[in-house]
């Protein structure tokens, strides 16, 4: 019997980036891709997936917020990674884990599985 994916939601408003990972990301993880933020808390408070993935660009506040929503709800245990598209290298404190500055999809794939480890 084989293993179950961890269910993971990942937010990426850019569509060629949201396709970029869920075609480096799927043979690993169960995934719900998502194009905003709202959707992507409302599903996340139905599903309660093993891991979020936001991806932060130059916006980085309302996915940092995001970050920290997640950890504040009540029960609420799925690890959180940042994706620091813009290498602005912003505060980790809300997740579990983020990529280095201006990740390839690769190393964003490795950041995944050492969090999962």
């Amino acid at each position: 019997m084989s293993k179950a994916k961890p269910r993971t939601v990942l937010i990426e408003p850019k569509a060629h980036r949201r396709l970029a990972l869920v075609s480096a990301l799927r043979q690993d993880l169960d995934l719900s891709p998502m194009a905003t933020f709202d959707s992507a808390l409302r599903h996340i408070r139905m599903t309660r997936p093993d891991l979020v993935l936001i991806g932060l660009g130059w916006r980085t506040n309302p996915g940092l917020r995001l970050a920290r929503q997640i950890k504040t709800d009540a029960g609420h245990t799925a690890a959180v990674l940042l994706i620091d598209w813009a290498g602005r290298q912003p505060d980790p404190s809300p997740a579990d884990g983020i990529t280095p500055p201006s990740p390839t999809t690769e190393q964003v794939r490795a950041a995944v599985l050492e969090l999962l480890e």
